[in-house]
């Protein structure tokens, strides 16, 4: 199964972490770590006005280009970047929510093209 392949050389903060993969005869479980926050987008539009904070913004977009550039550094891409795939969670500050990329992530094409699956 591609997803658990990518996500068990993935090993970053603000990726979703893969906990178990159980194989069974008729099916796959993959057992992925739990995020108890929102989605990013569902975040925004709670807001006032559904805008976010300029240094909370940028602080969610600094933990999913560093997610993603883990993800590069490793010939992975992820084509489908949008709020609705990233994930809030209590992180390590008091009270301060950080951000997880999560959804599948494709191999990187060798040419200049993005593989962009249909």
């Amino acid at each position: 199964m591609w997803e658990v392949h990518v996500l068990r050389q993935l090993r970053h903060e603000h990726v979703v972490r893969l906990s178990d993969v159980i194989e069974m005869a008729d099916a796959v479980y993959v057992v992925m770590e739990r995020l108890e926050g929102p989605d990013l987008h569902a975040h925004i539009h709670a807001q006032p006005g559904g805008v976010l904070a300029e240094a909370e913004a940028a602080r969610y977009f600094a933990h999913v280009l560093g997610a993603l550039c883990h993800a590069h550094a490793r010939g992975f891409l992820h084509c489908d970047v949008k709020p609705a795939n990233v994930r809030l969670q209590l992180g390590p500050g008091e009270g301060e929510l950080t951000a997880v990329l999560v959804r599948v992530i494709h191999a990187a094409a060798a040419s200049a093209s993005v593989y962009n699956p249909v």
